[in-house]
């Protein structure tokens, strides 16, 4: 279950429904860029344009939708996954849009403007640079042949918790994920707030759709939160009983793959005891469950090997 950049996922997962990063893109670009979007005709690409050192820094995701309800665009959401600031992002787009354009031409397809949206929530300030800037010595002559573009920078930190809940989207996927990446590397406000961010989206979690959103934050929030995991456990529990037994389950396997340790295996370890006990008993599987908050089918497992 260990992911290597849970930032990255997460943030993938999320905006590559094509609903949410609908939501994404109206409640961040500037309005001028989005009231001439078709964003009813926004797709996602299955074509991988990220190569070589792109690998490091980019999400590969891009959409594609008609301009003023005819000119095919592309808009790709990069995602800026460090909790550090680079050097040279523009050099990365700039490489980016190369390998679009590139991969357009072998399959003999016309050219299409480009558009970059760099998310970013790390911990420091960042001011990027244009391309120009990063030359010294130069004049306006010589800045006429060094390209120099328009880009969409987003940083989430700037944004305060009461817009992104209110103004920015209307998905409840968006509201909830946003918050939780705004404040995922201030540790002790997130688990101090996190019930009320987990609060935005309690309906939503009963859909299927929630539910499996719900499933992926909180394993984004185990992995990013390894000291936090117990509280992260109550906090759920709280949130709804589908929550609290979803966070049960996902902690056992994090223990099985030797992730957790100290009190929350001891709260696991204990639970399991419990449904020992209670199974010689003679309770029923949903019994158990709804008092041990256990999953069903590990209460099953429990029950094959007593036999």
């Amino acid at each position: 279950m260990s992911v290597t950049n849970p930032h990255d996922l997460i943030f993938k997962q999320v905006e590559s429904r094509v609903e949410n990063a609908r939501d994404y893109i109206r409640g961040t670009c500037p309005a001028f860029l989005v009231e001439n979007l078709d964003l009813d005709s926004l797709t996602l690409e299955t074509t991988s344009y990220t190569t070589g050192d792109l690998k490091e820094y980019f999400s590969d995701m891009v959409y594609s939708c008609l301009y003023k309800g005819k000119t095919k665009i592309r808009i790709t959401l990069l995602f800026e996954h460090k909790s550090y600031k680079t050097d040279f992002p523009l050099l990365q787009i700039t490489r980016y849009k190369l390998n679009i354009w590139e991969n357009q031409l072998k399959a003999k397809e016309p050219l299409t403007p480009v558009i970059a949206v760099l998310f970013y929530h790390g911990k420091e300030h960042w001011d990027i640079k244009r391309l120009p800037e990063y030359f010294d010595g130069i004049d306006g002559i010589l800045k006429k042949f060094i390209p120099d573009f328009d880009f969409i920078f987003i940083d989430i930190s700037k944004y305060p918790d009461d817009e992104i809940k209110n103004q920015l989207f209307k998905r409840e996927s968006n509201k909830v994920l946003f918050l939780l990446m705004k404040y995922i590397f201030k540790v002790d406000y997130l688990v101090k707030h996190l019930k009320d961010f987990l609060a935005i989206g309690k309906s939503y979690f009963e859909s299927e759709e929630g539910f499996n959103f719900l499933k992926s934050i909180l394993i984004y929030l185990f992995e990013t939160n390894e000291r936090q995991k117990e509280s992260i456990i109550g906090i759920f529990e709280n949130i709804s009983s589908k929550g609290g037994e979803l966070a049960m389950t996902i902690a056992m396997k994090l223990r099985n793959e030797g992730k957790i340790e100290g009190k929350i295996e001891g709260k696991i370890e204990g639970k399991i005891e419990d449904a020992k006990k209670m199974i010689k008993k003679g309770y029923s599987t949903k019994e158990i469950a709804d008092i041990t908050g256990l999953n069903l089918a590990e209460i099953e497992k429990l029950r094959k090997k007593g036999e």
